[in-house]
């Protein structure tokens, strides 16, 4: 149960990710078709370029909807932008979602059964499995009508566990719930926390650099990854127990994950 509510999360970290890193031309990388770690990679977006007055608001499919690799999922009511698919995942980021359709997909995707060990962050990002324990990751941002859904298998849920998340609670920062990273010194504006991960959102500080550099005292150091996009820092590093650590550094406030090692 504690795999599954994991799992759940980090699909929820690969969306945000993946829909950061679609932002970015030309992508980062060696231009290998791997991710870094070996594992071959179907990253595929259209050949074609459109023709004619297209700007930002077109709605014309850069990737294909594959069935089959989303257990039948509908496609959503939005643009696909881009697609990536591993031997374990698979990831679409999209645009032009409307909120109603966005509420209304997250309800759809309840309506197929993915309610088990759900994970609900404010009113448009939803994660959960269903009973034979595909994992789906829905995220979607309001003010630019961008986000990403991801796909994964993994092992079947408890059925008796309803397993949410708690959300709420901390207004205060407990550096031993984050695996000892200091407190920033900023109000803090949520706390929610699993068995395995816990994520705070703070007000944003005058320069970030001095808490990034706090996050690798407290260990943070290997794997690193740091980028600026679309005017956000990101950074993404583990410890020596495998623990993982997600910083987002943007202009109205910052967040702080960590999904923990088994």
């Amino acid at each position: 149960m504690k795999t599954v509510k994991k799992v759940i999360f980090l699909s929820i970290v690969l969306a945000l990710l993946m829909m950061l890193v679609s932002c970015i031309k030309p992508p980062i990388g060696n231009g290998e078709n791997n991710n870094g770690n070996g594992d071959d990679v179907d990253n595929t977006q259209s050949d074609e370029t459109p023709q004619g007055n297209i700007n930002d608001n077109d709605n014309v499919d850069k990737a294909s909807w594959d069935a089959d690799k989303v257990y039948d999922l509908d496609k959503p009511k939005a643009t696909i932008e881009t697609y990536a698919s591993t031997e374990d995942a698979t990831v679409y980021s999209f645009k032009n979602m409307k909120n109603e359709d966005a509420l209304d997909y997250i309800e759809y995707l309840k309506d197929e059964g993915y309610t088990y060990n759900s994970v609900t962050l404010k009113d448009y990002t939803y994660g959960a499995s269903n009973e034979e324990g595909v994992h789906v990751a829905f995220y979607y941002d309001a003010e630019t009508g961008y986000g990403t859904i991801t796909i994964s298998k993994g092992d079947a849920p408890d059925p008796s566990d309803d397993g949410g998340a708690v959300i709420g609670g901390d207004n205060e920062w407990d550096s031993s719930k984050v695996a000892g990273i200091p407190d920033p010194g900023s109000e803090i504006l949520s706390f929610w926390n699993t068995d395995k991960s816990v994520q705070y959102t703070f007000e944003p500080l005058e320069d970030y650099t001095d808490f990034v550099n706090k996050i690798k005292a407290a260990g943070f150091t290997i794997n690193p990854t740091e980028a600026v996009i679309s005017g956000s820092f990101m950074y993404v590093a583990s410890n020596s127990k495998g623990d993982v650590v997600t910083f987002t550094a943007a202009e109205d406030e910052w967040v702080l994950g960590v999904v923990f090692a088994e």
